[in-house]
């Protein structure tokens, strides 16, 4: 009876910690992450800061980071406009009126320890450059630089500043076919901390 009692006290234990083969994250409320950074990467594309992680997310993984493959992101793409105008995943219309692109590079960088990947591209009134790297598994970070030009219409630079806000955050994308959506969110600089959320339509040069 004892026996029987610990090999179904096994059994249980087992299955609250089996890993699940569709790899969907599925938390059990009994565990608990202790504050250790050895990263893993779990089978859903997602750097968690160690193992335990996993455990109790009930996922597959293997040890360090996770790394990306940014091949599907090389090349320009062609600004098509903001889902809020109009733009549509799958649909080759443009509803703005400037020459905007972005180029991801497989060239890298190095700033403060970390390695990212160098981009280009072109706003309103501005080429710009830049650097980007993966988060997690379709989350982009970037960071732009660019000069302002002088004496531009009131009408450019709004256009301008709306497209280097939401593409300097962090970013969720997707890529489908020959288009690329980037869905981002930017917070007021009131001081209240509202969040704005665009999506951006590119298509493939």
């Amino acid at each position: 009876m004892y026996r029987l009692l610990i090999f179904c006290t096994f059994i249980l234990s087992f299955h609250s910690c089996r890993k699940t083969n569709d790899c969907t994250p599925t938390y059990s409320v009994n565990c608990s992450i202790p504050d250790i950074l050895n990263p893993i990467c779990g089978c859903n594309g997602v750097t968690y800061d160690n193992k335990f992680y996993a455990d109790c997310y009930q996922i597959e993984y293997t040890k360090g980071r996770c790394k990306y493959d940014n091949t599907p992101l090389l090349g320009t793409w062609d600004f098509l406009g903001y889902a809020s105008d109009g733009a549509e995943m799958n649909v080759d219309k443009k509803v703005h009126q400037y020459d905007m692109f972005i180029t991801f590079k497989n060239e890298k960088t190095s700033i403060s320890g970390s390695e990212y990947f160098i981009f280009e591209g072109k706003s309103a009134v501005n080429f710009m450059s830049g650097y980007y790297k993966f988060r997690n598994k379709g989350e982009l970070t970037s960071n732009l630089s660019f000069s302002t030009k002088i004496g531009v219409r009131e009408e450019d630079a709004k256009s301008e500043n709306k497209f280097i806000d939401y593409l300097n955050a962090d970013t969720e994308f997707r890529i489908d076919k020959n288009y690329l959506e980037i869905k981002s969110r930017i917070y007021s600089q009131d001081g209240l901390a509202i969040p704005k959320d665009e999506v951006l339509i590119f298509k493939k040069k």
